[in-house]
């Protein structure tokens, strides 16, 4: 849930720290998520969750992968950090270990683990930090990731 004022707030089962709190304890009531920034978006997956900041950069906590300092490596947090990619993101989505974003100018970018191919980059290569999809040439407007597989629908109706 975010509210008007761009907190956002999880609750639930919290290992991983996949609630954002910046702590691994689950909460049966919801909590604000540990973050400055307000957010615009949020999705969550099973081990990590990402949020749009209001100014369109992506934030993520929980098991997730991404680039931190320079470093390509496996990366936990139980609090928001920023972790790079694309800027003006307008959709996100989560998987089991993956994420997707499309951004303003409909672009697809993923990353996490790329088992069973669920990243769209034509392999099964694990990618730690979002990484521009360019097998999609048509415009984005939206994506879904599923457990171990993901879809995007396009501005002229495409899927």
């Amino acid at each position: 849930t975010i509210t008007g004022d761009g907190d956002g707030y999880s609750w639930g089962y919290g290992s991983y720290g996949k609630l954002g709190h910046g702590d691994e304890t689950g909460s049966e009531l919801p909590r604000r998520i540990a973050t400055t920034e307000r957010l615009q978006a949020l999705a969550l997956g099973s081990q990590h969750g990402i949020a749009v900041t209001s100014d369109g950069n992506l934030v993520t906590w929980g098991r997730v992968q991404h680039e931190k300092a320079e470093q390509q490596a496996r990366y936990w947090s139980w609090a928001p950090v920023a972790c790079g990619g694309p800027s003006k993101v307008t959709c996100i989505s989560c998987g089991d270990g993956f994420s997707a974003v499309c951004t303003a100018n409909g672009e697809l970018w993923t990353w996490g683990g790329g088992v069973h191919g669920r990243l769209g980059h034509g392999d099964c290569v694990d990618r730690p930090g979002p990484t521009h999809v360019d097998a999609v040439v048509d415009v984005v407007v939206h994506v879904s990731c599923g457990l171990y597989h993901a879809c995007c629908s396009t501005e002229d109706g495409g899927a």
